[in-house]
């Protein structure tokens, strides 16, 4: 029977598949297993345990050729694009946020689009009022039920919009549009008029509306979203929200493309 891993013997697995990881990344190419180990200064056999487990994850993947070589793969650079886009996209849209979060008085959201169907809160400015809409940093929201997540849909080219439509449609609450019609109706309004909305089709008793940041491509990366207790949301006023958010995501969008276009120091 194995024993059981202690905590201890589990950091020191990680450890050394991240130190597996580093050697893989500083090599000019593919690397044998033997070169490997010397890098790392442990055995060729725990080396292969590691770089098996690693490629059963999808970190590292064996090179083609007659022997074996191993590199990283693919899924790691899209970690560190994820994270270069973040630190870009909060950087470029606080002051906005923080300008319509004053104007507004309402929580503010900042989310991040990597292309899969949920999007991830990055950044917030709370309201300032006593009863207010709260999420944690790092909550996703999936793309057809939030208003971060319609602003983008709609933002995206119609074949990448049948794509998410055509996946998984969770129904979130008992408002959650799940119907891929009555979503490409919307999807055809939130184009012409700039802005989503979303009225508890997320969470129950909030309401939102929202408009999405583009990259220097034009690409949807992101969205801001004003996010409102459906005790305080008067659908009278979703036009003049919808305008606000609308030149905050187009600011922001202005200010990343600038970054964007700004020599490298």
């Amino acid at each position: 029977m194995t024993p059981p891993r202690t905590a201890e013997s589990t950091m020191q697995s990680l450890l050394r598949g991240l130190k597996v990881i580093e050697q893989l990344a500083d090599a000019s190419g593919p690397t044998q297993v033997g070169e490997l180990s010397q890098r790392v200064d442990l055995p060729k056999s725990t080396v292969q345990r590691i770089l098996y487990a690693l490629a059963e994850a999808g970190w590292v993947d064996k090179a083609d050729g007659t022997v074996t070589r191993w590199v990283l793969s693919p899924r790691i650079g899209g970690v560190i694009h994820a994270n270069s886009l973040t630190t870009a996209l909060k950087a470029a849209a606080r002051p906005h946020i923080e300008r319509l979060g004053r104007t507004t008085g309402e929580t503010i959201h900042l989310a991040v689009f990597n292309g899969t169907a949920d999007l991830e809160l990055v950044d917030r400015v709370d309201s300032t009022f006593a009863i207010r809409v709260y999420n944690e940093i790092g909550v996703m929201g999936p793309i057809h039920a939030c208003a971060a997540g319609k602003a983008v849909l709609a933002s995206l080219d119609d074949a990448e919009v049948e794509r998410f439509l055509a996946g998984s449609l969770e129904r979130r609450t008992d408002r959650t549009i799940t119907d891929p019609d009555t979503l490409w109706e919307q999807v055809h309004e939130i184009r012409d008029i700039g802005f989503s909305t979303n009225i508890g089709e997320n969470r129950d008793h909030v309401c939102a509306v929202a408009s999405a940041i583009l990259d220097g491509s034009g690409t949807p990366c992101g969205a801001i979203t004003i996010s409102i207790p459906d005790s305080r949301y008067q659908p009278g006023r979703r036009s003049e929200w919808g305008e606000h958010v609308r030149v905050a995501a187009a600011a922001a969008s202005e200010s990343l493309a600038s970054r964007d276009r700004s020599p490298a120091s």
